[in-house]
């Protein structure tokens, strides 16, 4: 393992009773085990003088409460070493910087879109050295009372796409007696007795679609 400040070797220094995050997740009220630690061989590096070790997969101790761990400029704000599980972790588990929002629905949106909050979110996969191979982005569905939801807005924009299919072929050919019966179906949808949130807002739209669609000539 390499430091995340200077790039130079970690080398062991001593075994220490180390509380891992595992460790305080599984056992609480447990002791941490007996680990390695590591640190950097220079001694000038700003790690060895704030204190700063770390365990075989690189995950962060100090020897005293570290006030202000911004002032270490650690290599891509990764404070894993080089060379380190640790180091994937903290981009492919804790990478949150390129998380933006970016809408909040305004508060009449019907049902459960009041209010909303659309954010995106970045799915990471890296290596060892904390190098971003491949990204992916995502979203999150947060409404005003802060529970995420996932499934209905999937279906909502299932919904809509299949909507948007159908009413481009019935513009094309007005005589497309099955994509108009496809939109009429999703519209009658929103009739049902228990149908969903995104079924109504779906059936709201394939009917203003089939209003604003050429007749049928059939």
């Amino acid at each position: 393992m390499n430091c995340p400040v200077c790039r130079k070797n970690l080398v062991e220094w001593k075994s220490l009773k180390l509380e891992t995050l595992d460790d305080h997740v599984c056992n609480p009220n447990g002791e941490g085990s007996m680990r390695m630690a590591y640190h950097c061989q220079d001694e000038k590096c700003p790690t060895r003088i704030h204190g700063i070790f770390w365990d075989y997969e690189g995950e962060l101790f100090t020897k005293s409460y570290v006030k202000n761990m911004n002032m270490i400029n650690f290599a891509d704000n990764n404070n894993a070493p080089f060379g380190s599980f640790q180091r994937c972790c903290n981009v492919e588990v804790y990478k949150k910087d390129e998380n933006k929002l970016l809408v909040t629905l305004p508060l009449w949106f019907p049902g459960v879109l009041s209010g909303m909050k659309i954010r995106s979110r970045w799915i990471y996969k890296s290596n060892y050295n904390g190098d971003i191979l491949s990204r992916k982005l995502g979203f999150d569905y947060i409404t005003k009372k802060g529970i995420y939801h996932c499934w209905g807005l999937r279906m909502l924009w299932y919904g809509l796409r299949l909507n948007m299919i159908s009413w481009s072929a019935i513009k094309k050919n007005p005589n497309d007696k099955w994509m108009r019966e496809r939109l009429e179906d999703s519209a009658n949808r929103g009739n049902w007795d228990r149908a969903e949130w995104w079924r109504k807002i779906n059936a709201k739209i394939a009917g203003f679609m089939l209003n604003h669609s050429p007749e049928n000539n059939a």
